[in-house]
């Protein structure tokens, strides 16, 4: 226990010889001025992003404890947190508190996941549906595993239908025979998992907070910027570390 322990230790150790020396930015004191405006990007490449993982932890980590020591008042700013690939961090042990309690310090978070049974893994089976009733407002689209198509479409609610059954009564005399109709309610699940699996491309299921109908949405492709391009020194750096 006491080696594997090192072992963990060390590779989240690892990360920290990214770091460039120097430096004065603070996650906290960005935090802290309210006069700061502007977005706050934590990336890393794909190729290095699981010897970095520990690192974009702890600043995310650094990030909502920050914004958790704000004055809980109504003058605060939002601040918005967007984790897209939220299972391919590491367990950031104050996500679940924030998403409770951090709407009266401003907080707003948006989190993107293609596989529920990724999260249960980090979070645990209990606390995974927990931080996932927490977001409000949900956008569904495609997903390939059924349990998390099935938990979805239970995510978007069900409806009430009625059913016309014909009951048929035949007696010895033909004059008796006759039909009944009985109205049945019963409840089915608004979209079924077999949608949500086939839905095309850009095109989801919207379920926002509030008494709003379950709304499905086509999206249509942004002129986007450039991508994230990697200083070229750092770059090198981190492929010599990595050898």
């Amino acid at each position: 226990m006491n080696y594997f322990n090192q072992f963990r230790k060390r590779s989240n150790v690892t990360s920290l010889q990214y770091l460039k020396p120097g430096g004065s930015f603070s996650i906290k004191k960005w935090f802290s001025n309210s006069a700061e405006t502007g977005w706050l990007f934590i990336t890393a490449n794909p190729s290095q992003r699981a010897t970095l993982c520990p690192l974009i932890s702890a600043w995310i980590s650094i990030a909502i404890k920050a914004l958790m020591c704000r004055n809980p008042n109504h003058d605060n700013k939002n601040m918005w947190f967007i984790l897209d690939e939220l299972p391919a961090l590491q367990k950031v042990s104050s996500l679940p508190v924030a998403l409770a309690e951090s709407r009266k310090y401003g907080g707003c978070f948006v989190a993107g996941l293609q596989n529920i049974h990724q999260l249960e893994a980090i979070y645990g089976f209990a606390e995974c549906a927990s931080m996932l009733d927490l977001f409000n407002s949900k956008f569904i689209f495609r997903v390939s595993d059924q349990v998390t198509a099935y938990k979805s479409a239970l995510t978007l609610g069900e409806q009430e239908i009625i059913e016309t059954q014909e009951n048929l009564s035949y007696g010895s005399n033909t004059m008796r025979d006759g039909v009944n109709m009985n109205n049945v309610e019963r409840k089915r699940i608004l979209v079924m998992p077999s949608e949500i699996m086939n839905l095309p491309d850009l095109t989801c299921y919207v379920k926002l907070a509030g008494n709003f109908p379950i709304t499905k949405l086509t999206m249509q492709l942004q002129n986007l910027n450039t991508a994230f391009v990697c200083e070229y020194k750092l770059l090198k750096k981190l492929k010599l570390l990595e050898y």
